[in-house]
């Protein structure tokens, strides 16, 4: 895999948030990415973005223009030091919430995008990576 392009954003807020979800539609757009793909991906960075702040006080999202065997995408990760979540199963089950939410957040983020992938540990905090490709 071939890295293209590679920001960081530090998130601590939903101010934050208008950066980062620009900066994705604009390298989606720029390397021809569907609006829809786009749109949904942008989606799953927004509530993902949403829950860093929420839960864990934010983070830093790292955006990357990605190629593979001639295919190009875009991977997002998403990383913080919070409380983490304590069982990655449960959190990713369609319904839950910890919040007052309908619990679709996780399980729809996965629904979404080519590729998620979710690490976390408690007291240590959590990393997910995303892929859409074109």
């Amino acid at each position: 895999m071939i890295v293209r392009e590679h920001e960081e954003f530090e998130v601590f807020s939903k101010d934050d948030f208008a950066v980062v979800r620009k900066r994705i539609r604009s390298l989606a757009e720029g390397m021809g990415m569907s609006r829809m793909k786009e749109v949904q991906l942008r989606t799953a960075a927004t509530e993902l973005l949403t829950n860093m702040v929420r839960y864990a006080g934010g983070g830093t999202a790292i955006i990357e223009v990605i190629e593979h065997e001639s295919i190009r995408g875009l991977r997002a990760k998403f990383e913080d030091n919070g409380p983490g979540i304590v069982d990655v199963d449960v959190a990713m089950s369609e319904g839950f919430s910890t919040g007052k939410g309908l619990g679709h957040g996780l399980s729809g983020c996965r629904n979404l995008v080519d590729t998620f992938d979710l690490r976390s540990e408690p007291r240590k905090g959590t990393m997910v990576v995303i892929t859409k490709w074109c």
